[in-house]
């Protein structure tokens, strides 16, 4: 028996899990923009921090860093000024978690290792009922050398490279 969570919302073993059930796990996902206001709990946030620590890495290096930034912070008031001063709009939908993903750029396969650990974490915030969305503007804006100084305001090394985000929250229900 593998579990691939230690959260007793989401409890997955592999012995009891059919082909339909881990299809609808997969269908279950799916990319969500509007979000209430409302947080997200720790213990969420560290089940789907963990899912993607247990993504497959190259080499299966270690190699990922996850920065979290939450409404109502100082680090994150930063960011969405930055981001709002590049791109004139909030790219992350005003969600409750942003969450950075980073990996050491002495990484084998960076872009595919970061995007694996974003896969299982959308995942994971799927199963436990809440809406993510996988964004992709902070690799192309975080690995721009011009703009690799602002990391350093919300205490990021910038010798890493930037895979993407996920925005996290409640999703809107319609």
């Amino acid at each position: 028996t593998i579990n691939m969570l230690n959260n007793d919302k989401i409890l997955v073993e592999t012995n009891i899990m059919n082909r339909e059930e881990v299809i609808k796990i997969f269908s279950k996902r799916h990319s969500v923009r509007q979000f209430e206001d409302k947080k997200v709990n720790e213990e969420d946030l560290s089940a789907i921090l963990e899912a993607g620590h247990l993504a497959p890495r190259g080499m299966n290096r270690h190699a990922q860093h996850f920065y979290c930034f939450r409404k109502g912070e100082e680090k994150r008031a930063k960011l969405d000024s930055f981001l709002f001063s590049k791109l004139n709009r909030d790219p992350f939908y005003n969600a409750d978690v942003i969450v950075l993903v980073f990996v050491d750029s002495t990484s084998v396969a960076p872009v595919e290792d970061g995007s694996a650990c974003i896969e299982n974490m959308l995942l994971a915030a799927s199963l436990l009922d809440l809406g993510g969305c996988w964004i992709h503007c902070p690799s192309t804006i975080f690995n721009d050398e011009k703009n690799k100084p602002f990391l350093k305001e919300i205490d990021i090394k910038d010798d890493m490279h930037a895979s993407d985000g996920i925005a996290l929250g409640y999703k809107v229900e319609r």
